[in-house]
Parts: C-alpha cells; structure tokens; sequence
C-alpha cells in the first residue's frame, strides 16, 4: 500500500495478478497476521475494496515486463499501528542490499500455503549476476532478483506473487520489488525476479497523482 501526495491510498501489485478478472469482486485484508480467520475476529484488521485498476500499458505477459499494476479504493485506510504505508523506492538497487519479501504463499514449489504471513531476508543481486543465471529473460530495465544463486534455499513462492520486497533505508521500509516470477522456489542457479519499483515509479506516479 502506498500514499500520494494528497493522502490517499492505492494497492501496489504485480500486472500478472490483476490483468484478468473483476476488480469490483476482489477484497484486500490488511492489519492481520493469519490469512485464514474471519476479519471480523480480528481486532486490528482492516478490509477493502477496490474502486478501479490500472494495468501498466506496456505490460507483457509472456514476458512479465513491466510486471506492475495500481489499484484504487472504495474505502480508504485509518493508519494504525498494523496498517501503515510503505514508501515508494528512492534509489536504484544495488548489489548486496538485504531485503525483505513477505507473503501467504506455499512453503516450497507445489506445497501447502502458509496460514501466516511469511517473511525472509534475501541479498539483492547485481543485474549481470542476475544475467547471468536468468538469461536473456531477465529484462534489466525493470527486473532486479534476489538470493543466493549458489545454494538458493529461501525465496517468495508460489500464492506470494504480487507481493512487496522492501528494503531499510535511513529508517523507512521502502518498496523496491513487486513479487513477479522464477524458476521453481529457492533453487539453486535460479534467484527469484521482482519488478524493479525504481525503474517504474516514474509510471506509478502518473497514477497515483493523476
């Protein structure tokens, strides 16, 4: 969830999971620790709806270029303790930097979902690292991945695409990956590829801001 310059809040995710469907169907949870308890048991937790989405419009899903989509609210947050904006990448990655992906996705390719909210650190790679491993379908101009590509073993997986990779920077949590796609779950030789949030903010902003 990100904020504009006005105050209000829109939903951050990957184009692949929202180019299809019915918005007005969907509903975000925010504020909860387990995925799966009635929201109205949970004390801190906050439902949505969306009133719009916006799909990048060079997306490409057979390629998962520009993998990235907004999506704008019925009802709009109460920041809380549990439900904060995360604030939109500043600088370019590098590599070395940790950061952090979160999700309810399975726990190894083709397992069982988690029914809490997973996070593990992983190491941000350079892009001929990436190149390197992922060939030419790694697009550096919006990609960046992210683990070790040696002996793989923690990674997003399958149910977190869509999800945010964020890093620490002077104090902020700030969204540099948009969960998009790889090769299996952790495995070695194939590190976990992400939208690039600072090759794409430019784009981000033309909506959030319209």
């Amino acid at each position: 969830m990100i904020r504009n310059q006005a105050g209000t809040y829109f939903f951050v995710t990957a184009a692949h999971c929202v180019s299809s469907g019915n918005y007005k169907q969907w509903k975000a949870l925010c504020g909860a620790h387990r995925n799966n308890i009635d929201p109205s048991v949970k004390p801190n937790a906050q439902v949505f709806t969306f009133a719009g989405k916006t799909v990048h419009p060079s997306y490409n899903p057979n390629t998962l270029v520009n993998d990235v989509a907004i999506l704008s609210l019925v009802n709009q947050p109460t920041p809380s303790e549990y439900v904060q904006p995360v604030c939109v990448s500043t600088l370019p990655h590098h590599d070395g930097e940790i950061g952090t992906v979160l999700g309810w996705g399975t726990t190894s390719s083709g397992g069982p979902v988690s029914p809490i909210l997973l996070h593990v650190d992983k190491p941000i790679l350079s892009d001929q690292t990436c190149r390197q491993y992922l060939g030419t379908e790694y697009v550096s101009s919006n990609m960046l991945c992210a683990g070790d590509p040696v002996n793989g073993g923690v990674d997003s997986c399958q149910g977190d695409s869509g999800g945010p990779f964020v890093v620490e920077r002077n104090g902020n949590i700030e969204l540099v990956g948009i969960v998009s796609w790889g090769y299996g779950c952790a495995a070695p030789n194939y590190p976990g590829v992400y939208a690039d949030v600072n090759d794409l903010k430019y784009w981000m902003g033309t909506i959030i801001n319209a």
